[in-house]
């Protein structure tokens, strides 16, 4: 099912189309000439109690079908397929329970935005705290801890200039 392989990111002036390689969404993006971005087991890792290498935007059927386990939203009930993951929310496999990261999204909705980035800044200057899976999503340049190159790095992608995820 198509909805199921792939979900749109927005970059400026064009979409990219993430999905499995091989699936309806490679090829509705060679058809129509959108760019095809793979999403491969390579790219998600699960590191300790954590799911990371998730994207913006990620469907919970797409990790579903990435990890092979059920997705759980932050409410604690299993996300629709065409719902976006998001910092915060879990995957199970039945036994054990891993939190999902979203590179940059620090807030924990899904998507990188401004509200990240001055969430960021305000961690930087030392009045906001970041913790567990939400400090994780801040570490873009994959330090322990996040500092001024992750701002810019999360600024520019905000901007348009730069992707985190390439």
């Amino acid at each position: 099912m198509l909805q199921n392989a792939l979900h749109f990111m927005w970059e400026p002036y064009h979409y990219t189309i993430v999905g499995v390689p091989g699936s309806y969404a490679e090829i509705y993006a060679q058809l129509y000439g959108f760019n095809f971005v793979s999403l491969t087991e390579s790219q998600i890792k699960i590191e300790n109690d954590m799911i990371t290498g998730v994207e913006e935007g990620t469907t919970a059927a797409l990790l579903k079908k990435a990890v092979g386990m059920t997705i759980i939203g932050a409410n604690g009930k299993p996300l629709n397929d065409s719902s976006v993951v998001s910092t915060g929310d879990t995957a199970s496999d039945g036994t054990n329970t891993y939190t999902i990261v979203v590179l940059g999204d620090i807030d924990g909705d899904g998507f990188v935005d401004s509200y990240d980035c001055l969430l960021l800044k305000k961690a930087l200057v030392g009045s906001y705290k970041l913790e567990g899976a939400y400090l994780r999503a801040a570490c873009i340049s994959s330090s322990d801890t996040p500092d001024s190159l992750d701002y810019l790095r999360l600024k520019k992608h905000i901007i348009g200039t730069q992707s985190l995820y390439s």
